[in-house]
């Protein structure tokens, strides 16, 4: 890694992976709902609350923390290619 080159070894040099992540994550998350409440592009799905506490809130947990602990990994590691 050249030291004097404005990118140098951390991409742009934002040193916060995760509020990237969240930041992606949020603005997902508000255009599907503008997209479900506003413009009815599909009819809101109905889900049993015991369905949804015991099986789509523990894999939301798990993707979130697959996405966010990978950009985290891209701050440490370096690409080899």
């Amino acid at each position: 890694c050249d030291d004097e080159s404005p990118d140098n070894c951390r991409g742009w040099g934002f040193p916060f992976p995760l509020v990237v992540t969240c930041s992606h994550m949020m603005l997902i998350f508000g255009c599907l709902s503008i997209a479900i409440h506003v413009f009815k592009v599909i009819e809101k799905p109905e889900v049993d609350k015991q369905v949804y506490w015991y099986k789509l809130v523990p894999y939301a947990i798990l993707v979130a923390l697959d996405i966010g602990l990978s950009n985290v990994a891209f701050v440490y590691l370096e690409a080899t290619f």
